[in-house]
């Protein structure tokens, strides 16, 4: 891991190693959810209907192959501040690791890949005409590559069976949260979405790792990208 991710071992002066706090994919994410607040208070405002939501680049189902653009620019269409920050909570807490993992460039690309990917399953389970919106597809996608990520190295460093049953334990207790078709506001949740975002993400990890591995067997830097 090169020192710019922001989380490298740290020589000190009596030999040890230790470990800086990852600045870089911290503020990278930050950064995302800040633009998302941006677009909720700029653009879709209080008490916006379908209609609005359709027009600042929601999934309209039943049309995504004909406004396929749609499949990226519904990632950054929120209802509401609290849709972005109980959305910014789980990319956080697993995106960081994720960066730290494959780099910004294989993580940037699980999250819009793994966000279309969503939003193709969720406008396959609801009738034509609904819009969807929002990054939960993508942040489930970039859950699954954690998992994946975590428990292939966990495997291959030869940790403790322990390790690998923390990551599942934790899997288990988000996964509910990912079959809830209805928030605690009352709005209707695309489950489909949810899902189809994590097998992508659970299969993109999986390659990125394989990637990795490769580039790391021909002398390149894994963590350059």
């Amino acid at each position: 891991m090169n020192g710019e991710d922001g989380a490298g071992p740290v020589q000190t002066a009596d030999g040890g190693d230790r470990y800086s706090f990852p600045w870089g994919p911290v503020q990278a994410a930050a950064v995302l959810v800040l633009c998302h607040l941006a677009i909720v208070f700029a653009l879709v405002g209080k008490n916006p209907d379908t209609a609005r939501f359709a027009r600042l680049g929601g999934i309209v189902a039943g049309e995504v192959t004909e406004q396929p653009w749609r499949l990226l620019t519904s990632l950054f269409v929120h209802a509401d501040p609290a849709h972005v920050l109980w959305n910014a909570l789980s990319m956080v807490v697993f995106a960081v690791p994720v960066v730290l993992g494959i780099g910004y460039l294989r993580a940037g690309a699980i999250y819009l890949a793994g966000g279309a990917l969503g939003g193709v399953a969720g406008a396959l389970a609801v009738p034509d005409g609904v819009v969807l919106f929002g990054s939960s597809g993508a942040v489930s996608a970039v859950f699954g590559a954690w998992v994946a990520i975590t428990l292939v190295r966990a495997r291959h460093d030869g940790l403790p069976h322990r390790a690998r049953i923390r990551v599942i334990g934790v899997a288990l207790l988000i996964l509910p949260s990912l079959m809830t078709p209805i928030s605690s506001s009352g709005r209707s949740i695309s489950v489909a979405a949810h899902l189809g975002g994590l097998a992508g993400g659970l299969a993109a990890g999986l390659l990125a790792l394989g990637a990795g591995a490769a580039r790391a067997r021909t002398g390149e830097d894994p963590h350059s990208q």
